[in-house]
């Protein structure tokens, strides 16, 4: 047995005083952090957990947030091929006209990003437009894709402004009339642009399953950025994060020289993906840290 003198005990007896007034401070430190807590409402609770989690990414996710908009919107970005196509294909019949198609169909993109602007009307008089022409010619390739595009912008419009289940029936109902004319002028010509806007048609009207196969079909034949591209816009809107990922780094692969503005929109889709798993790590790194010191907190409060 281990010896020890009166100043030994005294000396020991103080550590273990002090040990047990440090143990007694920190566990009202804990107690009196969640009670700080517990008066706050959960809305304000939230927010302190959201500020943390956001703390060490708050700049790429401002970024992102700029770009957000971009989400559902492809169409726009490689229709211009498939007017191209159309442009050569109506060369000996409306050589000036054609140059104004493809002019036109640029606008559109930036026109559908209007919100100010009512979904009907800021498309009418361009669909009045290329319908006019179609009566005069029903194999009119220009007008079809515009149309197709016109419909397409409409309804992607309205999709992002819907709050109303009347609103969402306006979206299918515009996406539907793209499809048509995107079948239109499928009967007509292939064109792996086009076959790419119908099967986000077909997404927008519910029928995931079939777009999906309509995209495949296109990648059997090769790689085509666009397709990848939408392929990852359906799977993050699923809520599959592993394909949307495998996906949108196929597509960038695909257009090395951002050709089509692909590289740029799948590499901010990464950018986002990269994002929400940071914030996801940190949020279950939090809970475990809150966790812990619960233990330690119920652990203390048992040896006093």
């Amino acid at each position: 047995m281990l010896h020890m003198s009166g100043a030994t005990h005294k000396r020991a007896a103080g550590m273990k005083s002090a040990a047990s007034r440090k143990r007694q401070q920190q566990a009202q430190k804990l107690q009196e952090e969640r009670d700080k807590n517990r008066a706050k409402s959960p809305e304000q609770q939230a927010k302190d957990r959201k500020k943390k989690w956001f703390e060490a990414g708050v700049v790429v996710f401002g970024v992102l947030m700029a770009l957000g908009m971009m989400l559902p919107s492809l169409a726009p970005i490689f229709s211009h091929q498939a007017q191209q196509q159309s442009q050569q294909d109506a060369q000996d019949k409306a050589k000036s006209a054609q140059e104004h198609d493809g002019k036109t169909d640029k606008s559109t993109s930036g026109e559908s990003q209007d919100a100010s602007t009512d979904v009907k009307d800021e498309f009418s008089v361009l669909i009045d437009k290329y319908e006019a022409r179609l009566k005069k010619d029903d194999h009119d390739l220009a007008a079809l894709l515009n149309l197709g595009n016109a419909y397409y912008s409409r309804g992607q419009l309205a999709f992002n402004k819907a709050k109303t289940t009347q609103d969402k029936q306006a979206a299918a109902s515009s996406f539907a009339k793209a499809q048509s004319y995107f079948d239109s002028y499928l009967a007509l010509k292939d064109s792996k642009a086009v076959r790419v806007s119908k099967a986000m048609c077909t997404f927008y009207q519910g029928d995931a399953a079939s777009a999906l196969k309509q995209i495949q079909s296109v990648l059997d034949q090769g790689d085509y950025a666009p397709a990848w591209a939408n392929l990852g816009i359906i799977y993050e809107l699923q809520g599959n994060k592993s394909e949307a990922k495998s996906s949108f780094q196929k597509a960038k692969d695909a257009d090395p020289h951002n050709d089509y503005g692909i590289a740029t929109l799948a590499s901010t889709h990464l950018m986002r993906l990269k994002q929400e798993e940071i914030v996801a790590q940190q949020q279950e790194q939090e809970s475990a840290e809150s966790s812990d010191n619960q233990d330690l907190a119920d652990k203390l409060n048992s040896n006093q």
